[in-house]
């Protein structure tokens, strides 16, 4: 793929997310060129290998194609990795869309592409019941998983400043077939199967069971991460159904 002809959505990531992305543009036959940062993230092995925390190679992959949109999927998505490895969650979730940001600028500006960085309904400060809108304030202190994607957000608007057609999609609770049991109902499903199974005892545990959650299926959260291609440079867009539940 070249800047002659090639695809027209770079998906960058390989995750729940990401992948269901490629899978819907492909669906309506848009050329999608799916990236990875290594071997070991390139489940199905066919994505090109691109390591956004490194701003050169970055910056050859968009001289080297002509994208018209990006979606950035690529990232630490796990709060208990983060914790484990704060600077590696900042690289990866800061400073490698900063990396795609900048990377777009130095093209000329009849080639620079739209792009949607993903962002977390973690980041939002909820201090009420119901529907949460993206005027709600941010945390002011966070794990290491919510401050990498907090300064994302600020990396991403002072770009935009700069000329950046930039959205970031809020991501809610995603979940969909393949999704780990760290989170909440694979979890849920892999233990009542174990507990079916006689490999678990009667109880079902989990964490945070206090929290209010809003599921969308993963399919759904794909297609709103498409559609927020459409939106002003600089918004937050919330991918949610807005009815939350414990």
């Amino acid at each position: 793929m070249t800047k002659e002809g090639g695809s027209e959505l770079w998906v960058a990531g390989t995750g729940l997310i990401g992948s269901k992305v490629a899978q819907l543009a492909r669906s309506e036959n848009i050329e999608v060129a799916v990236t990875a940062k290594n071997e070991k993230e390139d489940t199905t092995g066919t994505s090109e290998l691109v390591d956004i925390t490194n701003f050169e190679n970055v910056k050859k992959y968009f001289w080297d194609h002509n994208f018209k949109k990006v979606i950035v999927a690529a990232g630490i998505a796990l709060p208990a990795t983060a914790q484990k490895n704060p600077e590696m969650a900042f690289l990866v979730n800061a400073e490698g869309p900063k990396n795609i940001g900048r990377a777009i600028l130095t093209l000329p500006e009849a080639r620079r592409p739209s792009v949607v960085f993903m962002g977390s309904m973690l980041q939002y400060d909820i201090q009420h019941d119901g529907a949460v809108s993206e005027d709600n304030p941010f945390v002011t202190n966070g794990d290491p998983y919510v401050m990498s994607k907090i300064k994302m957000v600020e990396f991403v608007r002072e770009l935009v400043a700069k000329g950046l057609d930039a959205k970031i999609a809020m991501i809610f609770n995603a979940t969909g077939p393949g999704q780990s049991t760290y989170y909440f109902l694979p979890s849920m499903a892999d233990q009542a199967a174990k507990i079916k199974l006689g490999l678990q005892g009667p109880t079902i545990e989990s964490r945070y069971v206090e929290h209010v959650r809003d599921f969308s299926h993963v399919d759904e959260t794909a297609m709103g991460s498409l559609l927020a291609l459409r939106g002003k440079s600089g918004d937050l867009i919330n991918i949610a159904s807005g009815y939350g539940g414990k």
